[in-house]
């Protein structure tokens, strides 16, 4: 950058130099010409004028074409240049970034998950003891630092029917330390099932992370089926639709959509109701160590 900001100066300064000379000696070969007309009868003298004269030309003539050619290698050295860059190499490095990404946060899932499970098992070993055969759901929100400690920890629901266990987990969970990897916070949903074999502990989908798929997909997809069946409705002369779709679907672990079905439509318009519903049927949700989820959803259509 300073070689190029240099030779700017230099190219400019020595083509204004050059210019300024060659003007000059212009000037003065003139004034030689006009003198010569009064020194007619001195021979030597009119030939030095004019010897003068022709220097003069030339020379600016001369510092004329320097100044051009260095204010053009000017240019040309300070063009931009299209450097290309290696597209295998872009590739990679973003790649590699947005995998390490993902890693992090798988492995800050499963950490966080392994962590839970490791507080819960032993009080399901005890509590199963007093009541064989204790099973059930308790849904748990909780808030985690990035250091692993424990702002809040709330039993959403239960089915296990047993406010000692409850409170006991509720308890333990609050006392959990796991380190997290990738977040800075994290406000998790967890799904503890007590089941005969054992606990199970997966972390729910939150309500955002789903709203956030459906928002893009909405307008990005399910508006241009709309916009299609539109339009074949105007060009084969029929009146065009509105109206509301609602779906319900379920979300398995690996983010895709499973039992998707139609329970309420008001379009009037079976064809437009199942090429969404197919639609829905192909979208994708974020993978990981999720239980099954299940949405109902509705979708309103007009002009």
């Amino acid at each position: 950058m300073v070689g190029k900001q240099w030779l700017v100066s230099s190219g400019w300064w020595l083509g204004s130099v050059g210019c300024e000379v060659g003007l000059r000696l212009v000037h003065f070969g003139r004034l030689s010409d006009l003198l010569s007309n009064y020194r007619a009868r001195e021979p030597i003298g009119s030939n030095a004028i004019i010897s003068i004269y022709y220097i003069s030309y030339k020379g600016w003539n001369f510092m004329k074409w320097i100044g051009f050619f260095i204010i053009a290698a000017m240019f040309v050295a300070c063009a931009p240049k299209n450097t290309p860059q290696s597209t295998e190499q872009c590739a990679s490095v973003s790649t590699e970034t947005f995998d390490g990404t993902s890693l992090s946060k798988k492995r800050s899932n499963i950490a966080f998950i392994g962590c839970v499970k490791e507080q819960v098992l032993p009080i399901y070993d005890k509590y199963v003891l007093k009541r064989p055969g204790l099973t059930g759901l308790i849904g748990v929100t909780m808030t985690v630092r990035q250091d692993g400690g424990i702002d809040s920890v709330l039993i959403d629901t239960s089915s296990v029917n047993y406010p000692e266990l409850e409170k006991e987990v509720q308890e333990k969970l609050g006392q959990l330390k796991c380190p997290l990897i990738y977040y800075n916070t994290l406000k998790a949903r967890i799904d503890i099932r007590l089941t005969a074999e054992g606990v199970t502990v997966t972390q729910a989908r939150s309500s955002s992370q789903i709203m956030n798929v459906i928002r893009i997909n909405t307008p990005q997809r399910l508006k241009p089926i709309y916009n299609h069946y539109l339009k074949e409705r105007y060009y084969s002369g029929k009146d065009s639709f509105d109206g509301k779709v609602t779906v319900k679907w379920s979300i398995l672990s690996n983010g895709d959509v499973e039992n998707a079905k139609i329970i309420e439509a008001t379009t009037e318009y079976p064809e437009f109701e199942k090429a969404i519903l197919d639609d829905i049927k192909q979208w994708k949700f974020e993978g990981g160590e999720y239980g099954r989820t299940t949405v109902t959803v509705p979708f309103t259509f007009s002009e």
